[in-house]
């Protein structure tokens, strides 16, 4: 028993120390979050859609896509007589809208504000290629490797529809996420260490 110190009590090189211990966890725990949710913003692919597309109706097919569960496909919708989806990733949430919810482009620079990307690779011979914006510019792959022409050459992107979802997602983003789980953190630090001094 240490001289000078109330039996039952942790003196205070020790919890200072096991604070210490405990901040530096909490702050680990804070830098994994971050790079996690700042990892989310890269273009991602989330699926792909093939076989005899018609020019229009793009969004029917995105949003039978954006409904699958991942990692699926490849599946045709409808069996035996539709197109061939396949879906690798689930990202974002809804489903596409049209309108102000959308803008069409051409070339491989999609600006700021929208969610998902529909690239058409070489038009109704190639496919649709779905990729996950998270808000964010991006610049589109030229060509996915995915599809190929009778010469073995990939297809190019011919055009691209940008969509936001319907839905607003009742998840706060990444950065208040982040927040709300360091404070619950420190909170909980605050509680322990209210408890061992009584």
């Amino acid at each position: 028993m240490c001289s000078g110190v109330p039996r039952g009590t942790v003196p205070l090189e020790e919890t200072t120390k096991f604070m210490k211990k405990r901040l530096a966890i909490i702050a680990a725990a804070i830098a994994i979050a971050c790079s996690v949710s700042s990892n989310a913003s890269a273009l991602t692919i989330v699926g792909i859609i093939e076989d005899g597309l018609p020019a229009s109706g793009e969004v029917g097919y995105v949003n039978t896509l954006l409904g699958l569960t991942a990692p699926a496909g490849p599946v045709v919708i409808p069996a035996g007589t539709g197109e061939t989806y396949t879906k690798y990733v689930d990202l974002g949430s809804g489903s596409i809208g049209t309108g102000t919810d959308s803008l069409a482009g051409t070339g491989t620079s999609v600006g700021s504000g929208w969610e998902y990307v529909a690239v058409k690779y070489d038009g109704q011979n190639g496919g649709i290629a779905v990729y996950y914006l998270n808000g964010s510019s991006a610049t589109l792959p030229d060509s996915t490797g995915l599809w190929t022409n009778g010469g073995g050459q990939p297809f190019q992107v011919g055009s691209w529809t940008a969509y936001n979802t319907v839905e607003t997602p009742s998840v706060p983003d990444g950065g208040s996420t982040v927040t709300l789980l360091g404070s619950a953190l420190v909170a909980f630090g605050m509680v322990a260490r209210k408890f061992r001094k009584s």
